[in-house]
């Protein structure tokens, strides 16, 4: 595992990077592609004198399960050039969340639409060495994709190696009855390779860890257990007290945190 964290949590890029690197961090989740008005090359300009990698890619989707043929069209081309525009930053994975909102009778409808656009999109992102990321959201904000194990459900009905899911403290708090066991079961599912490839993490109501009452160290322990390998990122952390104090108080809690998480697997793998 790695802690990353959004690419403009203090600030724009141009200020944001180093003062993050100079925290300690060294991998970040960039925002989405229209939100950002400086070049690729600038990106990664600035993002290579800082010392910190461009892991992965905010993004969400309303519209790839929508009914309208073209309006999941225009979806898909905004999904491409967002894989596009994220391989030649370096990223590797974009997070992608299937929105819809509908009649309970339509939504088979809705998630086999989903699913045709996802074969396309993962087609188009093996190309460019992305990987999708499915992440499951609270029934408030969409209604057809709410935990892990519909997103491995949706990532099964796609068959791409390109799209995998992700997880979200945050919705996981509202969806999953146990978050540990729910990170867990992913080790049970995973026959075709991991499933899990991205987490963004924060307490509930997106707070820094340790500032609420999730159980955030079982879920880190949990992906340790199932050898997770991918960022931890804290990509909508509340800027709680203040954005730079929330972002080294997490840091020095997190990087400790992932630390002794993995240790302590290895100890018990050990363990006869």
């Amino acid at each position: 595992m790695k802690l990353s964290i959004l690419s403009n949590y203090l600030g724009e890029e141009e200020v944001s990077l180093p003062k993050l690197a100079a925290i300690g961090y060294r991998r970040v989740e960039m925002r989405r592609k229209g939100e950002v008005e400086l070049p690729v090359a600038r990106l990664r300009e600035i993002a290579s004198d800082s010392g910190i990698e461009i892991h992965s890619m905010m993004d969400w989707h309303p519209g790839v399960a929508d009914e309208d043929p073209g309006r999941r069209a225009e979806v898909l081309d905004r999904i491409k050039a967002s894989v596009a525009w994220g391989a030649e930053l370096g990223a590797r994975v974009l997070e992608t969340v299937p929105m819809w909102s509908g009649e309970p009778a339509q939504r088979p409808c809705a998630w086999q639409h989903a699913v045709e656009v996802y074969q396309r999109a993962g087609a188009f992102a093996a190309e460019h060495g992305v990987t999708l990321a499915i992440e499951p959201i609270t029934g408030r904000s969409g209604q057809l994709v709410h935990t892990m194990a519909q997103g491995v459900a949706m990532a099964k009905d796609v068959g791409s190696d390109a799209v995998r899911v992700m997880g979200d403290t945050h919705h996981m708090h509202y969806e999953e009855q146990d978050p540990v066991r729910a990170v867990r079961r992913l080790r049970a599912t995973r026959d075709a390779g991991p499933w899990l490839v991205h987490m963004h993490f924060s307490d509930q109501d997106r707070l820094p860890p340790t500032m609420g009452h999730m159980d955030l160290l079982g879920i880190l322990r949990a992906l340790a257990e199932i050898g997770y390998e991918g960022s931890v990122s804290l990509s909508e952390m509340a800027k709680t007290p203040d954005a730079e104090t929330a972002a080294r108080a997490a840091y020095h809690f997190m990087q400790g945190a992932i630390e002794l998480a993995e240790l302590r697997e290895q100890r018990l793998r050990a363990t006869p």
